[in-house]
């Protein structure tokens, strides 16, 4: 008995993962770049409540204060 093998098409899916991932870093980079602007403290606490993330998001990606 021949088992059939399926290969998986997950290019939509990688595709669509690293454009959110692109648009929730410019999302943060705006923020600061928002922060700076209106002359606001720049920690995460601020970058995370006016970016719309987590702060465990800004840990977890390095995100360093400018």
């Amino acid at each position: 008995m021949s088992e059939m093998t399926w290969k998986r098409n997950t290019a939509g899916l990688t595709a669509h993962a690293q454009r959110r991932k692109e648009h929730k870093r410019k999302g943060v980079e705006d923020a600061i770049a928002t922060l700076l602007h209106d002359q606001k403290p720049v920690n995460f606490h601020t970058v995370a409540k006016t970016a719309q993330v987590s702060k465990a998001y800004l840990y977890s990606q390095h995100v360093k204060s400018q």
